[in-house]
């Protein structure tokens, strides 16, 4: 990149944009999504103690380095690396991982746009009740249940003990196998399959999911409209570039936060929250002694924080060579950790509510991933009285959370390719051309998972294109590019020059001694623990040979790059071979230190 291609980056106008754009990418979305089933799953308020040691010496660490590598380069990821040309092949696995990322996370605002338009229309909750035409006979209304008459399980009141409606058999077909015995006044011990209205409207309504990816049947048409829309909205937040997408963060940041504040207060009023929140904060603390617990705690922490991805360093880039980065750091980092165990306790109260509305055990309600926020809330948005107010404001929630986190991962993708054709990509409307071909090829890519089996697609999307291996390969070699090769203390002093004072020296030993070390012991742990997905129903085995391509996409660029720079530097450099080799470890970028004297609108970022 060029002086003058440096000079017209884009900059942040004001502080807010930067911090506001980093608070919307990271406090949010995995609070949400993945931490709150963490905590349930192994030992509820417990895992906060590994979560809480593993942020200290690894995510926040790794969080602070992206940031100071980007705002120091003033370049996205693939061209940031060359600050150490033997690990340049870093910032091409963190786009590539980040492409994954941003192709399934959209997926993800389609879902969400269609529960937003269905909250919005009809008389009641399309899944409120079974008596739509994608029900089954298996579904079962919150006071409904399964009631032994005469040797025959018919539908009865869940608090009476007799029936209120007519009988009708499951969907399964297995009427004499859960009602038969030898006593005709007795039923069998099995009882038939149960569903709920939620459960149902999400497989077989928004979904209509097939029995396995290899039966993708049909593209969902509804659900392919709400990915073209969910696409439009990321091009018409990016084409504008940082600026317009920086200043989307003054509604997104404090509208999320406030929202989330309503929905934690209304539900700790609803009967059965206590329930919930008994679950998490009375913990099994004898958990603390398995292994299993500390890497989901390791493995947490690098989604959580969303590092290993390029996108720090591309936000750090936007940047001036002498902002206060630090202090954005800590309150970011400071802010998520409050927020995962703030969406804790949000989810813990609505789960206890479903458990109570059901009378299920409450570990009975907890879901994973997709079915958390498209199965558990619905069922107690159901439950509540001004259900429609309550779903349409959570869906715009999340919404607005998914949306923030797609503006981020898809910019990054997109700065790290602008920065290696600075003079073509960046003139004119070309750029505006370019964000609009991402947009439209992830959309076609993205087509493969609104079929009707979608899920499947998005799951080994998330298993492998965007799995603990490639993330924690990569922060393992962020570190020992920095930590051991680049220098921890020369990065220390670049720092020193970019804020004007000598930053702690807990980063100091954190990069080359903490980080490598937990993130290489949760690498082997997800591998000891592993499961491919052909253990799972609807996947065969050439699915997970899939999958390893799409993981094996980023790994194997680090050492890919790495070759070749040897390679190079021994066939193109001059002198001895020591010389030749040592220029591989020798950075090929310098800082950008041009600032600007006067701010736009008088305002000084600093």
């Amino acid at each position: 990149m060029s002086d003058q291609a440096a000079m017209d980056r884009e900059r942040w106008s004001w502080r807010f944009e930067s911090i506001g754009t980093n608070i919307g990418f990271v406090a949010c979305f995995q609070n949400l999504w993945r931490f709150p089933y963490l905590c349930y799953a192994n030992g509820g308020f417990i895992f906060l103690i590994p979560y809480l040691l593993c942020s200290m010496f690894l995510a926040i660490p790794l969080m602070f380095l992206e940031t100071a590598l980007g705002q120091y380069t003033s370049s996205g990821p693939i061209r940031a690396w060359k600050i150490c040309p033997l690990f340049q092949g870093i910032g091409i696995a963190t786009t590539v991982v980040a492409w994954w990322r941003t192709i399934y996370h959209n997926v993800i605002l389609a879902w969400t746009l269609y529960y937003l338009y269905s909250s919005c229309l009809g008389g009641e909750l399309p899944w409120a009740r079974c008596d739509h035409e994608w029900n089954t006979a298996s579904c079962l209304n919150s006071s409904s249940k399964w009631v032994c008459v005469n040797g025959t399980y018919i539908i009865g009141n869940k608090w009476d003990t007799y029936p209120t409606e007519a009988p009708r058999a499951p969907s399964w077909n297995s009427w004499d196998v859960a009602g038969s015995s030898d006593n005709p006044d007795r039923c069998a011990y099995n009882s038939p399959a149960t569903t709920n209205p939620a459960q149902e409207f999400w497989k077989f309504n928004v979904l209509q999911q097939t029995d396995g990816i290899h039966d993708v049947g049909r593209i969902v048409w509804y659900l392919a409209l709400n990915l073209f829309l969910a696409w439009k909205l990321i091009y018409f937040g990016l084409w504008m570039g940082v600026k317009l997408s920086g200043k989307i963060a003054y509604f997104t940041v404090p509208y999320i936060h406030l929202v989330l504040a309503a929905f934690f207060i209304r539900g700790v009023t609803l009967p059965g929250a206590y329930d919930g929140l008994r679950f998490f904060l009375y913990p099994n603390i004898y958990l603390l002694g398995r292994t299993q617990v500390w890497i989901a705690a390791g493995t947490e922490v690098f989604y959580s924080f969303s590092i290993g991805l390029g996108a720090f360093t591309a936000l750090g880039s936007f940047n001036k060579f002498h902002y206060n980065f630090y202090r954005d750091s800590m309150i970011v980092a400071y802010l998520n950790v409050i927020t995962s165990i703030y969406g804790v306790l949000i989810v813990s109260s609505f789960v206890g509510f479903v458990a109570t509305t059901e009378g299920i055990p409450v570990n009975g309600a907890v879901n994973a991933g997709p079915g958390l926020i498209f199965e558990v809330f619905p069922r107690a948005f159901a439950a509540m009285p001004s259900s429609r107010v309550s779903a349409i404001f959570f869906f715009l929630v999340v919404l607005t959370i998914v949306l923030n986190s797609q503006l981020v991962m898809v910019g990054a993708f997109i700065t790290s390719v602008l920065d290696l054709f600075p003079t073509s990509l960046r003139i004119g409307y070309y750029k505006g051309l370019f964000v609009l071909g991402v947009c439209f090829v992830n959309f076609l890519i993205g087509l493969s998972m609104v079929t009707q089996g979608g899920l499947y697609v998005f799951t080994l999307f998330s298993n492998y294109g965007d799995s603990a291996f490639p993330i924690v390969w990569i922060c393992f070699f962020e570190s020992i590019a920095i930590g051991w090769f680049y220098g921890v203390r020369r990065f220390s002093r670049d720092i020193a020059e970019m804020l004007k004072w000598q930053q702690i020296e807990w980063y100091i030993i954190c990069w080359p001694v903490t980080v490598p070390i937990i993130a290489l012991l949760v690498w082997i742990g997800n591998i000891v623990y592993w499961a491919p997905l052909s253990y799972f129903p609807g996947y065969p085995r050439w699915a997970d040979g899939l999958g390893f391509c799409m993981t094996l996409s980023s790994m194997v660029c680090i050492p890919a790059g790495a070759v070749y720079s040897i390679f190079y530097h021994m066939i193109k450099g001059e002198g001895p071979t020591m010389t030749r080799l040592k220029k591989v470890i020798q950075p090929t970028i310098v800082p950008f230190r041009y600032e600007l004297h006067v701010e736009p609108d008088g305002v000084e970022m600093t």
